[in-house]
């Protein structure tokens, strides 16, 4: 459909499937959390409109999206802590093992402080779905859409996953901040486009999913860091939906419940 439309409802197609291969002589101690615990998951989003007759809804509950419109995609993560640490396996070691900035964000909500899963103040039982990036196409980037999606997130995961998570997360891309000679820092834009995940074959873990990685020799003072969060990517619409950050991590999250 080449126009903008006016949308009534949002479709979720939920439709990358996975794989595994099985030793006939094996039992279940062959499963691994880095790949049972850690879920990857990709949602497309499709606008409907407030014209299409119900006979024809019919493709659409079939995966036939010629009646509507994409708007945007979901590339997220469900880190099932409950279960790794059943299996007596610490959540934090093994996103590390998988990828730099699930580690970080493991470890922001870990904080013994303010973190939600720190084992003084918080429950590290809990299950966390992390967003890594919510795009939406240019002709549908409104804040009511976006918001939408991030509302109905939860619901999403469980008839998707059959899970309900505890926590969401999400960890705002951020510009990056120079020293600046007045204020101290200064805005700049950047570089290019990002790649996307790549997977890689490990002999021990099988098949790597491995996220775009945030320079390592990029610092940040606190005072920018906190300055660039207001600016970054979709960072508003979370926070203007209940997300908090954890700390001055720049890592935000909200319970699922209450």
């Amino acid at each position: 459909m080449g126009k903008k439309i006016k949308i009534e409802s949002i479709c979720a197609d939920y439709s990358k499937s996975k794989n595994h291969v099985f030793d006939i002589h094996g039992d279940f101690r062959d499963y691994d959390c880095h790949s049972t615990c850690v879920v990857w998951n990709h949602m497309t989003f499709y606008g409907i409109p407030f014209d299409l007759l119900d006979d024809r809804m019919e493709g659409i509950y079939q995966g036939d999206y010629r009646e509507a419109v994409k708007i945007g995609e979901l590339f997220g993560c469900l880190i099932l802590c409950r279960q790794m640490q059943d299996e007596g396996e610490d959540p934090l070691v093994i996103c590390e093992d998988i990828d730099d900035e699930l580690g970080c964000v493991i470890s922001a909500l870990s904080d013994e402080e303010d973190g939600p899963l720190s084992l003084e103040n918080g429950n590290s039982y809990q299950n966390v779905y992390y967003i890594h990036e919510l795009t939406m196409e240019e002709d549908y980037d409104e804040k009511h859409l976006e918001a939408r999606i991030v509302n109905e997130l939860s619901g999403l995961v469980l008839t998707f996953c059959h899970v309900v998570p505890d926590i969401l997360a999400f960890y705002p891309s951020l510009l990056e901040y120079a020293p600046d000679q007045d204020n101290g820092v200064i805005e700049q834009e950047t570089p290019g486009p990002v790649p996307g995940p790549s997977i890689s074959f490990d002999p021990i873990f099988g098949q790597v999913l491995t996220l775009d990685k945030r320079d390592p020799d990029l610092t940040r003072s606190a005072a920018s860091y906190s300055e660039g969060l207001a600016d970054s990517g979709g960072y508003e619409v979370f926070v203007n939906n209940g997300f908090k950050e954890v700390g001055d991590s720049g890592v935000l999250f909200k319970y699922v419940k209450g």
